[in-house]
C-alpha cells in the first residue's frame, strides 16, 4: 500500500491556494491537479487500488472526485 498525504490549509501557496483549494488541488503545471499528477506518476509502479490519499474532512470529497474513475482510495 502507498499513502499520499494531501491535507493542508492552503496557506503556503497563497493567494492562489485557499482552504477550499489547497495547492494539491490546483493545476499549476498542465491540466491535472498536483494530486492527480502524483497518482499518475505512481500508477506504473503500483495498482490504483493500493494507492490511498489521506486528507482532511473539508477536502475529502474534492479529492475523492478526482479519482473515482481510477479506483484510487481517499480517506
Amino acid at each position: 500500500m502507498l499513502v499520499i498525504l494531501a491535507g493542508g490549509r492552503g496557506t503556503r501557496f497563497w493567494p492562489r491556494s485557499r482552504t477550499r483549494t489547497p495547492k494539491q488541488l490546483l493545476n499549476i503545471v498542465g491540466k491535472d491537479t498536483m494530486l492527480q499528477q502524483t497518482v499518475a506518476r505512481l500508477l506504473p509502479l503500483i495498482p490504483a487500488e493500493r494507492i490511498w490519499t489521506v486528507t482532511n474532512a473539508k477536502q475529502a470529497a474534492r479529492c475523492a472526485s478526482r479519482f473515482r474513475q481510477r479506483r484510487a482510495n481517499t480517506c
